[in-house]
């Protein structure tokens, strides 16, 4: 029986990604800042996010800095023994003015 690994996370694209192959699969990774507030102190943090397949393609071309997702996806201990964030479905939630944003819809 499989337990349950799964995060919702939401946040500002402050790096970019790039596509390139990993054991032949398409791969981009991106950095994410999420801002929260927890006991009345305002909290930001920094998340490294890798996605795989179609939605790698997708998202290096529509992941520029600046805009904001909402991830959905599984955590995976890396050999440095660092969680990392790997993204099963990755939400636009506004794409940069600075952006082409032709074919989205506000």
């Amino acid at each position: 029986m499989s337990n349950l690994n799964s995060f919702l996370i939401e946040g500002k694209i402050i790096r970019s990604g790039h596509c390139k192959k990993v054991a032949g699969m398409d791969c981009t990774m991106f950095s994410i800042e999420n801002k929260t507030t927890f006991l009345g102190n305002d909290i930001s943090s920094t998340f490294s996010v890798e996605v795989f397949g179609k939605l790698a393609t997708t998202c290096a071309e529509k992941c520029t800095r600046g805009t904001f997702v909402r991830i959905v996806g599984r955590l995976v201990l890396s050999e440095a023994q660092n969680a990392k964030l790997i993204a099963e479905h990755v939400e636009f939630k506004y794409i940069s003015p600075r952006e082409d944003t032709e074919g989205f819809d506000f």
